[in-house]
């Protein structure tokens, strides 16, 4: 376990796991045991969380803390936990949501700064899924056993889950997680079928340039936004849609949440919609467009006489007339 799974040139230690709903979980520590340091009792949840999975317990009888230490980023929205052995974070990611013994849990997923983790980290170990909530719970099709591999029905469930985020250009994803937590949690059809999800968002993939990819916690928030279909970062507009491998299930999408009036008002007026526009009413008729009996008379023409003012006189005139 101190030597990389993975050899080879730029090889390295897969111990670090992207967390997601730190906040969320200090609060709830803190309810319970306001006195006590918050991140230290995180990490003594962590810790706790981990051992009580059956297949880690096999594997480490004698480990008494697999969690090395959790730090925040800075937008505190997020955060890193450090695992002692590349298989506990192999296993950690595979899970996808820690629960912890307080009531609270955590997402987690590899770092985005590390894109070849996925493709150096051990296969994880077999262990029970901890997922409880029921919105991401019922997202599996088949509960059961984690495998080490990714099968087709999860990779079209995540890709069902994905969304499309153009127009990410000088953006940072911690902006983009804000604004579009912010937005969903807002609307009252999301509290009303998520009232115990702490995130709708379970990670932000920042492309080349001026995309993103954002994985929603099921197939109907992603619906919902590709319905809403762009979203406001930073007074910037930013579109929401299918990625190019998406194919749409042969069962059908699932429908997307409830939404306001306003935001459900097309954007453009497409040709279905102009279709079905009452007719404009008719326009006034111009005289060159009536018929001749029905034009009026023309008028009389007016003299064209113009009065002129400031002229010199005759005394004037006749020296002008002797000087010239």
């Amino acid at each position: 376990g101190h030597v990389p799974f993975a050899a080879g040139p730029g090889a390295q230690m897969n111990t670090d796991v992207w967390v997601c709903g730190l906040a969320a979980a200090m609060l709830r520590l803190e309810e319970v045991d306001p006195g006590l340091d918050a991140l230290a009792r995180l990490e003594r949840e962590a810790c706790v969380a981990i051992m009580a999975l059956p297949g880690v317990r096999e594997r480490y009888p004698d480990l008494e803390k697999p969690v090395k230490y959790i730090r925040f980023a800075d937008s505190h929205t997020y955060g890193f936990m450090e695992l002692t052995h590349e298989l506990l974070a192999s296993t950690v990611v595979a899970l996808e949501q820690l629960n912890l013994p307080c009531g609270a849990y955590l997402r987690t997923g590899w770092p985005s700064t590390n894109p070849e983790a996925a493709r150096r980290a051990p296969p994880p170990l077999l262990v029970a899924p901890a997922l409880t909530d029921s919105a991401h719970a019922s997202s599996r099709k088949e509960p059961g056993v984690l495998q080490p591999s990714v099968d087709s029905e999860d990779f079209e469930e995540r890709i069902n889950c994905e969304v499309f985020l153009g127009g990410v250009s000088g953006l940072k994803a911690e902006s983009i997680w804000r604004s579009l937590t912010e937005f969903l949690m807002t609307l009252p059809s999301y509290r009303k079928a998520y009232k115990d999800v702490v995130t709708p968002i379970v990670n932000i993939r920042m492309g080349n340039k001026n995309y993103a990819f954002t994985r929603l916690l099921d197939e109907r928030l992603a619906s919902t936004a590709v319905k809403v279909g762009a979203l406001t970062v930073e007074k910037r507009k930013v579109d929401m849609n299918r990625p190019s491998s998406y194919t749409a299930p042969p069962e059908g999408e699932q429908p997307p949440l409830e939404l306001p009036a306003i935001i459900q008002m097309p954007k453009l007026l497409d040709s279905e919609l102009l279709a079905s526009l009452p007719p404009p009413p008719p326009m006034p008729m111009m005289i060159a467009d009536m018929p001749q009996e029905l034009q009026p008379p023309p008028a009389p023409p007016v003299p064209t006489v113009l009065w002129v003012g400031n002229l010199p006189g005759p005394e004037s005139l006749e020296l002008w007339r002797k000087d010239h």
